[in-house]
């Protein structure tokens, strides 16, 4: 039987055992696992079932929370390479809300506010999704401004 069968049926069993309530930890368990496949080409793969509903949407949360790119750009990365596929998915919010993750830098906003749609145009749900990403990037930036410098003196006292 050919991985991605196997995988799928691990999947599907997960899933019918959420709507009775039995292993929901291993369910989340299991999608936090093939977040963490080392393939990139496979990892790919995953993403992109995710975004045409074959797998959970919620294998890209934690995509997103496992990215250990530089700047965690996996999603970004992935969407630049495969745009047509994220913009005509259904779950194209999801996926931009998770996109922008830990997001904070000038460079990360600048890439948001600067993409590149080729020629693409986006419906008003998909453009709302966008500019929340843009805002949530500038709430994190506002926070992290905040709280910089408490942040700071309390790992400098504890942990110098």
């Amino acid at each position: 039987m050919e991985q991605g069968n196997v995988i799928q049926n691990l999947i599907n069993v997960a899933q019918n055992s959420l709507e009775t309530t039995y292993f929901p930890q291993d369910y989340n368990a299991m999608l936090n696992g093939l977040s963490c496949v080392p393939d990139e080409s496979i990892l790919e793969k995953y993403i992109r079932y995710s975004l045409q509903g074959y797998y959970p949407t919620q294998l890209l949360d934690y995509v997103a929370q496992n990215d250990v790119l530089p700047n965690g750009s996996r999603l970004y990365n992935f969407m630049v390479n495969n745009l047509i596929d994220v913009v005509k998915s259904t779950n194209f919010e999801r996926f931009v809300q998770n996109m922008v993750i830990g997001w904070s830098t000038d460079a990360q906003l600048s890439q948001l506010n600067s993409f590149d749609w080729q020629s693409l145009i986006l419906n008003s749900e998909q453009a709302n999704a966008w500019n929340n990403a843009i805002s949530r990037v500038n709430q994190t930036r506002s926070w992290l401004n905040s709280y910089k410098k408490d942040i700071s003196d309390w790992l400098n006292s504890n942990f110098s």
